[in-house]
């Protein structure tokens, strides 16, 4: 249960962070997000109040601790309901990427025909017996529920990671980026997939006690919080397509040969190659100077084809990354 809450904490500040800089995203998004952390809050509640039954109210009480309480609801279905509303915008962004519909179907079946198991399995909890002595007559739904979201977990982190690795182009800074993404859907989609392993080993291997409600309670804020990751990652991701700012202070001295037109002549050059570039037009002192360029912004298709790179790999690693972005416009 401490897991939950500080799970929960780290999501509300991840919310205040999107709400900071995503201000102009489609209504229907930012309502799925501020959504979600109501929904998560009143989760949070409901397990806080189990928390309460069984080790205030209830203290001493063996019959208490092992009941399931509200979790039928509380963990049951509303995590099942979570990890199908985030799977399935997962695969819309697999859709972005990859326009096909036979990948796309496939991991939206499964994302939704978990979620329908979850919610048919948390309801066999409450209507069969609300203890954990009957939680084997519900063990092969139970099962059924969390091996399908393992499985969805691993589809997604799988076909996001083959859809960005067709986009590499052979150029660093691009490359980069493509390994940070591809870092970050493998991560995400490994914590969801992990812990509902671990807790269909302890559904099934102890399934007439409550140590499967350890992963579990950490399994929907799991979900949420890789969910707000990824939107947020959308600023990193719009800092390399918008480019760097240069940045230049100098004083120029008074006799000084003209620098008209000798900014254009040097884009493109480094730092060191400007100040020699400098030095031979004139007496020049630089105080400071800050100059950053993306790889990808200072050659052109024919630099491109010197350095043995595909230029149309430069584009489509673009593309692919500007298409990431594009992928949370709902």
């Amino acid at each position: 249960m401490f897991f939950n809450w500080g799970l929960q904490g780290i999501l509300t500040v991840q919310v205040y962070f999107y709400y900071l800089l995503f201000p102009k995203d489609s209504a229907a998004l930012r309502y799925l997000v501020y959504g979600i952390l109501a929904y998560e809050w009143v989760q949070t509640g409901l397990i806080t109040e189990v928390a309460f039954d069984n080790f205030v109210y209830g203290y001493g009480d063996r019959n208490v601790l092992t009941a399931f309480h509200n979790t039928w609801f509380s963990v049951t279905i509303m995590c099942s309901i979570v990890s199908g509303v985030v799977q399935s915008y997962f695969a819309y962004r697999t859709w972005v990427l990859a326009r096909s519909v036979i990948l796309t179907s496939v991991i939206t079946f499964i994302s939704i025909g978990q979620m329908c198991i979850g919610i048919a399995g948390g309801v066999m909890l409450h209507v069969i017996d609300p203890s954990a002595a009957a939680a084997s007559l519900v063990t092969p739904v139970i099962s059924a529920w969390l091996a399908c979201a393992a499985f969805a977990d691993i589809v997604i982190a799988i076909a996001m990671t083959c859809l960005l690795w067709q986009a590499k182009s052979g150029i660093k800074h691009s490359d980069n980026m493509i390994n940070k993404l591809i870092r970050l859907v493998v991560e995400t989609g490994t914590v969801t997939a992990t812990v509902a392993i671990a807790d269909l080993i302890c559904f099934t291997a102890f399934s007439n006690t409550l140590l499967h409600e350890c992963p579990a309670l950490m399994l929907a804020k799991l979900y949420t919080n890789t969910f707000l990751a990824s939107l947020n990652n959308r600023y990193i991701l719009r800092q390399y397509v918008n480019g760097a700012t240069v940045a230049v202070d100098t004083t120029v001295s008074s006799n000084s040969l003209p620098m008209r037109g000798l900014g254009s002549r040097l884009s493109g050059f480094r730092p060191a190659e400007q100040r020699s570039a400098f030095s031979q037009q004139g007496h020049i002192s630089i105080r400071e100077e800050t100059f950053v360029v993306h790889d990808l912004d200072v050659f052109s298709e024919t630099d491109a084809k010197d350095r043995g790179l595909s230029f149309s790999n430069k584009r489509q690693s673009e593309q692919t990354v500007k298409a990431m972005d594009g992928a949370y416009a709902v």
